[in-house]
């Protein structure tokens, strides 16, 4: 059965903004608390830098709520006028991280389809700017390891998986005592690191934080989300590498029936969902348009779904026995399939691949590699260009060399323009990392002129010759 919590509430847990929208959220501190005021007394007068902090931390949640643009750059400037008016405040550290989630609030509102506006590249690179002034400017402040950490969040958000991976990296290796970013850190590297196909790594973080935080949540009732999430990717990398499980579908009401088997030597993308799913839904156009651009170039795209009308009810069905019932599920999915425009051949059982892929929280997508072997299992959002591209093409190398302090070196001016004076990087919302494919198409097509070259001077050689 999957549970109402089977279906990801937002734009995800991390929607990885699962990622960055769990990450926002985890990454705010709430505002100091103050002395609650005796019942019938009137409520304690702030000081004006009190006031000021309350309002600024009141906005920037008002703009998470709303996910609106605007009022994420609102924010920026109430944290950027307070900490011009009070450079002392115990807070003016803090508030340089404030304002680089305000960026970061202002730049996830405007995704679509989960990837970036040129506009929201531009924001995500100004809060990394904000987040880099505290590594210069206070160093030895207590907020920097949070500092790194959103600097890691933003690096997932602009795909840049090796910086993140280094943002989160230097919190674990030089802040171990700030035990919510060290835990925080661990559990986004081990993402990380599974994006980046990197499953040996990945493990050792999800080791190491088991060992940090068994203590604290041996309560399986007391245990934290955090805790809980790295339990849930620990069982599934223990089938990483191991042959995918063949499908065991009872209909197809989607497009040709297809084996697993038969696409031996392909990138596949296993597709987990259910029609009452309400993120389903909402991710449908994200589906729909990712296979249609990843299907040309080599992904192949199977939906996989069951007989349950409801998100309490039985992946068998209402009256697994019934044949009307069968039909009925079959004809609303097939409904489904065709609002949605799904081209993917879905197929129908009665809930055994989800338990055999341990597929629980739709949407979800599992990857399997050309050899055949699982890959990648993950909420469908968090599904990154770069995965896809070095299941298709290999691993790419790093080159790039790693910053001091920090993914990104802070501007001199102390306040960062606004988003206008900041030139758009170009809009990755329409094409997987063109360039880096159109290279590699490139590639692959000079290799074939080289060798048909080859085998025309051979056969001209061997003419002279005869």
């Amino acid at each position: 059965m999957h549970p109402p919590s089977a279906c990801r509430s937002g734009s995800t847990a991390l929607a990885f903004a699962l990622a960055l929208l769990l990450g926002v959220a985890s990454a705010q501190t709430p505002p100091s608390p103050l002395p609650s005021p005796t019942p019938g007394a009137p409520p304690p007068v702030l000081t004006p830098e009190e006031a000021d902090w309350k309002a600024a931390m009141e906005l920037k949640q008002q703009a998470n709520v709303i996910n609106e643009p605007r009022k994420g750059l609102e924010a920026a400037e109430r944290f950027v006028a307070f900490r011009a008016k009070f450079p002392k405040s115990p807070h003016a550290s803090e508030a340089l991280v404030e304002t680089g989630v305000c960026w970061m609030i202002a730049a996830r509102s405007q995704q679509k389809w989960h990837r970036n506006r040129p506009e929201g590249v531009a924001q995500f690179k100004t809060a990394l700017e904000w987040f880099g002034k505290v590594a210069t400017e206070a160093p030895d402040d207590p907020v920097l390891p949070r500092a790194l950490y959103c600097q890691g969040l933003v690096h997932i958000q602009l795909d840049d998986v090796a910086a993140a991976e280094r943002c989160f990296g230097e919190v674990i290796a030089k802040h171990a005592k700030d035990r919510l970013y060290f835990g925080k850190s661990l559990e986004r590297r081990g993402a990380v690191r599974r994006h980046r196909l990197d499953l040996t790594g990945a493990r050792a973080d999800l080791a190491l934080y088991k060992r940090e935080f068994a203590a604290e949540n041996a309560d399986p009732k007391q245990q934290t989300d955090e805790f809980k999430t790295v339990q849930r990717f620990e069982n599934y990398l223990r089938v990483f590498e191991q042959p995918a499980p063949e499908l065991r579908a009872e209909t197809w009401p989607g497009g040709e029936a297809v084996a697993l088997g038969t696409l031996k030597g392909e990138v596949v993308a296993l597709y987990f969902f259910a029609h009452w799913c309400h993120n389903c839904l909402n991710d449908a156009s994200f589906i729909k348009e990712m296979s249609e651009r990843w299907g040309p170039l080599g992904v192949h795209f199977v939906g996989v779904t069951d007989f349950s009308a409801a998100p309490q009810g039985s992946p068998a069905g209402i009256e697994p026995k019934s044949p009307a019932e069968t039909q009925k599920a079959v004809d609303v999915v097939k409904a489904y399939l065709a609002q949605q425009g799904f081209a993917f051949p879905v197929m129908m059982d009665r809930g055994a691949s989800a338990q055999t892929y341990m597929a629980r929280k739709y949407p979800e997508i599992v990857l399997i590699d050309r050899q055949g072997r699982v890959a990648w299992h993950d909420h469908a959002a968090t599904l990154m260009d770069s995965t896809l591209e070095a299941l298709l093409f290999g691993k790419p190398e790093d080159s790039k060399e790693p910053p001091k302090q920090g993914a990104v070196a802070p501007t001199k001016d102390p306040l960062p323009a606004s988003s206008t004076t900041t030139k758009p990087a170009k809009d990755t919302s329409s094409s997987p990392s063109t360039s880096s494919l159109a290279g590699k198409r490139a590639l692959q097509v000079g290799l074939v002129v080289l060798g048909l070259g080859g085998l025309i001077g051979w056969i001209a050689l061997r003419k002279r010759t005869a």
